[in-house]
Formats: C-alpha cells, structure tokens, sequence
C-alpha cells in the first residue's frame, strides 16, 4: 500500500507542477497579446500625428500643440508597453 500511495502522491505532484506551468503560459500570452494590442495603438498614434501635422501645415497653421499632446500621449503608451515587456521577461523566466 505505500508503494501505491508515494506513486498518487508523486502524480499528483507531477500534475500539479504541469498545470500550474500550464497557468504561467497562459500568463505569459495575455501579456504578449496586451503589448502588441499597446505597440497596435502607439502605431495608431504615430499615424494620427503624421496626418495632424500634414493637415495642419498644409492649413498653414502651427501643428505645436498638437504635436506635443501626441508625444506625451505616446510616452506614456511608450512606458506601459516598457512596463509589459517587464512582465513579460519575468513571467518567461519563472518557466
């Protein structure tokens, strides 16, 4: 009978061991899929910026302001993708 048991008890270790690796995966992926769904939306903000400086150049105005509030609001995606990137390494490390 204890034969029987160290064998439970060792599967059940095994099997814990896999889903929780199997968890940490699935950790790993959420985090890839929020920076590229980050790095999607700073391309978007990129783009948006070209076109409000084109447009307002072409206008003959000053694109300053625009192009300030652009650059803080990429900043700041900037550092949350910085931040998942983090995550990400130290999630894939703990693998």
């Amino acid at each position: 009978m204890g034969l029987f048991e160290d064998v439970v008890i060792n599967a059940k270790s095994a099997a814990n061991a896999v889903g929780k690796k199997a968890g940490q995966l699935v950790d790993v992926s959420k985090l890839k899929i929020s920076a590229a769904e980050l790095n999607n939306e700073i391309n978007k903000k990129y783009e948006a910026l070209g076109k409000a400086v084109y447009d307002a150049k072409k206008a003959d105005s000053d694109p300053a302001d625009l192009v300030a509030e652009a650059m803080v609001a990429i900043d700041e995606l900037q550092d949350q993708l910085k931040a998942l990137e983090d995550q990400i390494k130290e999630a894939s490390a703990q693998l």
